[in-house]
C-alpha cells in the first residue's frame, strides 16, 4: 500500500513561488525546516576543507535549498526577493522538470544551472553531465516523493567525484531500492530514527493513508509519529565525513 498523497503540481510550473508558498505555508510546509541546518552545516564543512563546494539539487523546484545553501536564506516568503547579501563560495546545479521554476531559480541567483531533464525516463544528456562535474553534494529534501532508484543511477553515472548524499525521504516511501544502491556507492549509509515532520495534512483522507502506510512500512522509528506528515534523514558518505 502507498500514501495516497495531495497533488500539488498545479502549483510546481508557476512563473514565482507565491502560490506554492502560499499554498504550502496554509499547511505548515517546513516549519520548522529540516533542512536548513543540516544542509548549511555540511556546506560550511565542504568549503572549511575545501573553500568551495557544489552542490545538486534534486528536483529543486524554485530553488529554495539553493537559496540555503548560498545566501542562508530561509525558505519562505524571503524567497521572493532577490538577495542582497554575498553569496558564499557555493555553486548549486538545480534539477527539475519544471522549466518555470529553474528559470526563476537561475533568475533569482538561487542556483548557477540547470538541468531540465526527467531523469527518471531519460539518461543524462553530454551537456548536463558535464555540469555535475566535480560535486561534493547531492541532495533530495522533497523529491523522494517522486522520483526512484533510476534518476539517482543517471547522476552517478556522470559524476567524477565521491560527493556525500543527504536526504530526507517521507516516512511511507518503500526506499529499499534507494538504499540498496547508496549502500553500493558509499562506505557509509547512515538512516537516522528520528522523524521531522513535514507539513499538516491537507485532508482526512491524506491524514488516515499517511497513519496506516506508516505503521505497515515504517514502525522502527525512534520517536514514533507526529500527527502530521513527517520525513527522517538518509546521509551517506565516506566513513570520514558523516
Amino acid at each position: 500500500m502507498s500514501i495516497i498523497k495531495e497533488n500539488f503540481n498545479e502549483i510546481y510550473n508557476k512563473k514565482t513561488p507565491l502560490n506554492y508558498i502560499i499554498s504550502l505555508g496554509n499547511l505548515s510546509y517546513r516549519e520548522p525546516d529540516f533542512v536548513y541546518d543540516v544542509l548549511l552545516n555540511k556546506v560550511d564543512e565542504v568549503i572549511k576543507a575545501k573553500g568551495k563546494c557544489k552542490v545538486i539539487d534534486i528536483a529543486c523546484s524554485y530553488g529554495f535549498n539553493g537559496a540555503i545553501a548560498k545566501y542562508k536564506i530561509p525558505y519562505g516568503k524571503e524567497c521572493l526577493r532577490k538577495p542582497r547579501k554575498k553569496s558564499l563560495p557555493c555553486e548549486v546545479i538545480g534539477i527539475d522538470i519544471s522549466e518555470n521554476a529553474l528559470s526563476y531559480a537561475n533568475q533569482m541567483g538561487f542556483i548557477d544551472d540547470c538541468v531540465h531533464q526527467n531523469l527518471e525516463l531519460e539518461t543524462v544528456t553530454t551537456n548536463n553531465a558535464d555540469k555535475f562535474k566535480g560535486a561534493d553534494l547531492i541532495i533530495a529534501s522533497g523529491a523522494f516523493s517522486y522520483i526512484s532508484k533510476k534518476t539517482l543511477a543517471n547522476i552517478y553515472s556522470v559524476i567524477d567525484s565521491e560527493p556525500s548524499f543527504i536526504g530526507w525521504p517521507i516516512c511511507t516511501c518503500d526506499i529499499s531500492e534507494i538504499i540498496s544502491f547508496l549502500k553500493e556507492k558509499h562506505e557509509i549509509v547512515d538512516i537516522c530514527r528520528n522523524i521531522y515532520p513535514m507539513r499538516i495534512f491537507s485532508n482526512e483522507q491524506e491524514k488516515q493513508s499517511y497513519q496506516q502506510t506508516s505503521s505497515e512500512n515504517n514502525f522502527h522509528f525512534e520517536c514514533g509519529f507526529h500527527d502530521k506528515l513527517c520525513v527522517y534523514k538518509i546521509h551517506a558518505g565516506r566513513r570520514d565525513n558523516l
